[in-house]
C-alpha cells in the first residue's frame, strides 16, 4: 500500500464525467443527507470525539490498529454452515449440535430455514439444473430431492463482518465434547450469532432495495431507500475512523441489489485536485454555471483507495473511489457526486450481543465464546 504519494492540486485531470449522466437536468452534486448528518453525530457520541470535517486537516491515509480476520460468506445458495468445507468433514453446524447435545437432523433444518435454502422455498421457484438470471444458483440441500432458485448474493455477511470487528480470530483447531472444531468452524458460529443478534449498529446509506440496479442511487431526485452513501459522508467517515481514530467500519461493496458486507482496514487518498465551482461546472456536467449547492464556495476532485479484508492470504485488497467534494468557505465537506464505483451503506457495530444471548435457532453466544477462547489462545 501507500505506492503513490499525494499528488499536487496542480495535475492533469483526465476528462472525467459523472457515470451514466444523461444530462445536468438529472444529475446534481448534493449536501450531506440530514438523516447522514445525524448518523455522523451518532458516530461522534459513540467514539467520544468530534469528527474532523475540513479537508486540509483531513488525514490522506490512515489504518486500523487491528486488521480484522477473514471469514466466508456462508452464502444462502450453500445453506450456510450446513455447508460442508471439507469432504469427509461435518458442517459447522453438525459438529455445533453433536458437541453440545443437540438434535443434528433438527438443528441444520432450523439453520436452512432462517440462512440456508429452506428460507426461500416458499418464495422462489423450483429447478432443475439453470436459473434465470446471472446472480441466481440451482441450489439444494444435501439429501433432498428438490432443489430452488437461490440469489448468489444473499449470505450472512454483515455477520461475518461485525464479528471480525468484534471478537478475537479462531487461530487453532479445539475439540470439545470430542468434536473437533477447525477455526473457520468457529467463525461461521459466532457470524450466525451476529447476524441473529442484531447488535446495535450505526447505519449510513442504505441498502439497494430492488431487483435490478437501472436506478442510480447516486441521483439526488431517487427516493432515500435507493440512495448510496454521500461521498462527503463517506470521506469524512473513512479520514476520520481509519486516519485518526485507527478504527475499521463496514461497507456494503455493491451500489445495486448484490450484497457483500466487507469491512475495511485502510484508506488511502492519491490526487486532490481544487477546482472553482465554474471549472467543476464545465468539467464534469457540461455547464457554463455551478448551480447545484449554494452553500459550496469550492470544488474537489478526489482519487481514493479502501483497501478491506476479503482473502486468506495476505495481499490488499482494494477499490478505487472517485468523486467530487463540495467545500464551504470554511473548507468543510459538505457534499459532493460520486464519479464511478461507490459503496451502498457504511456500517459500525457499538457493542457486542448480550452475554446470555441464545439465538432464535439455539447457538448459545457463550458456548461460541468458549470455543474463540481456546482456539485464539492455540490452548486446546
Amino acid at each position: 500500500m501507500r505506492t503513490s504519494s499525494l499528488i499536487s492540486t496542480t495535475f492533469a485531470l483526465a476528462t472525467i464525467h459523472v457515470r451514466g449522466s444523461p444530462s445536468t437536468s438529472t444529475r446534481r452534486l448534493e449536501a450531506i443527507p440530514e438523516y447522514e448528518e445525524s448518523v455522523l453525530i451518532e458516530m461522534e457520541q459513540h467514539f467520544g470525539q468530534k469528527l474532523e470535517r475540513k479537508l486540509t486537516n483531513l488525514p490522506t491515509w490512515g489504518a486500523s490498529d487491528i486488521k480484522p480476520w477473514y471469514g466466508p460468506a456462508w452464502g444462502m445458495w450453500a445453506d450456510s454452515i450446513n455447508y460442508v468445507e471439507t469432504n469427509g468433514d461435518f458442517a459447522p453446524s453438525a459438529k455445533y449440535a453433536m458437541a453440545f447435545g443437540l438434535n443434528v437432523d433438527e438443528f441444520m433444518d432450523k439453520v436452512s430455514a432462517k440462512f440456508g435454502i429452506d428460507s426461500v422455498k416458499d418464495k422462489s421457484s423450483t429447478c432443475t439444473s439453470y436459473c434465470e438470471g446471472h446472480d441466481n444458483d440451482c441450489a439444494i440441500r444435501k439429501n433432498s430431492q428438490v432443489r430452488y432458485c437461490v440469489s448468489r448474493w444473499s449470505s450472512i455477511s454483515e455477520g461475518v463482518a461485525q464479528a471480525s470487528l468484534l471478537e478475537k480470530e479462531p487461530r487453532c483447531p479445539v475439540t470439545f465434547n470430542n468434536v473437533t472444531f477447525n477455526p473457520d468452524d468457529i467463525k461461521g458460529l459466532i457470524s450466525v450469532v451476529y447476524a441473529e443478534a442484531q447488535v446495535p449498529t450505526i447505519y449510513g446509506g442504505n441498502y439497494f432495495p430492488g431487483q435490478n440496479g437501472t436506478l442510480d442511487g447516486s441521483v439526488p431526485s431517487a427516493p432515500p431507500q435507493y440512495r448510496n452513501v454521500n461521498p462527503a459522508f463517506y470521506h469524512i467517515t473513512a479520514a476520520n475512523l481509519l486516519g485518526k481514530l485507527n478504527q475499521s467500519f463496514i461497507f456494503d461493496r455493491y451500489s445495486d441489489e448484490r450484497v457483500l458486507d466487507l469491512t475495511a482496514f485502510a484508506f488511502e487518498v492519491t490526487r486532490l485536485q481544487r477546482m472553482t465551482l465554474q471549472e467543476a461546472a464545465r468539467e464534469f456536467f457540461d455547464s457554463t454555471s455551478y448551480t447545484f449547492n449554494d452553500k459550496a464556495t469550492e470544488v474537489v476532485y478526489v482519487a481514493s483507495t479502501l483497501y478491506f479484508v476479503d482473502s486468506k492470504v495476505n495481499d490488499y485488497p482494494s477499490l478505487p473511489y472517485t468523486y467530487i467534494l463540495e467545500l464551504d468557505s470554511t473548507g468543510d465537506c459538505i457534499g459532493g457526486q460520486w464519479l464511478e464505483y461507490q459503496p451502498d451503506a457504511i456500517l459500525i457495530p457499538k457493542e457486542k450481543p448480550a452475554a446470555d444471548l441464545v439465538t432464535g435457532i439455539g447457538i448459545s453466544y457463550a458456548n461460541v465464546l468458549m470455543l474463540i477462547d481456546k482456539s485464539a489462545a492455540c490452548s486446546n
